[in-house]
């Protein structure tokens, strides 16, 4: 993507990158692809837009200046095991690419998440309510929203472009 993005520009064309959820938010190609268009001496800006965590916020209600907020890609979050404050909402995205480095998911996802959800029990208790989320990407079409409790032993399988949600209760 970066190196479309920078070749179109430096042949001089008007480029206008468009991206799933606000263009900075989890998106490092719109980042790179802006500096690298800087570095050549050419102009490039950054728009915002809407993101996935704004979504979320109005899907399901949740305000995170009620009781903060901690966000975390998942592979990151999975990987290292932050502190975490279990009485603040806790959002990770791109929860269907754990583990993962990109492309396109592998079937070792669906061996990870069981982890992650133990791992978050230790922190949220068994009793505690998970929400698998994924913004709709079309206007009249309905997100997609998956309740369980981290207590379950039959897990959903969270899609590529989930976000996993806990809120304190």
């Amino acid at each position: 993507m970066v190196d479309a993005i920078v070749t179109e520009s430096l042949r001089g064309s008007s480029v206008c990158v468009v991206l799933y959820g606000h263009p900075g938010f989890f998106a490092a190609p719109g980042h790179e692809a802006i500096r690298q268009v800087r570095a050549n001496g050419l102009r490039a800006q950054m728009l915002p837009g809407v993101s996935a965590l704004d979504c979320l916020f109005a899907d399901l209600g949740i305000d995170p200046g009620r009781t903060g907020l901690q966000a975390y890609e998942a592979t990151y979050f999975y990987r290292t095991q932050p502190p975490l404050d279990p009485r603040a909402t806790l959002a990770l995205l791109q929860v269907g690419m754990l583990g993962e480095e990109g492309g396109t998911p592998t079937a070792a996802v669906s061996g990870r998440f069981p982890l992650l959800v133990e791992m978050l029990r230790t922190y949220y208790g068994e009793g505690s309510e998970a929400i698998l989320y994924e913004a709709s990407q079309y206007p009249g079409t309905p997100s997609t929203i998956v309740r369980f409790q981290l207590r379950d032993r039959e897990l959903p399988r969270p899609a590529t472009l989930a976000t996993l949600c806990i809120t304190p209760p």
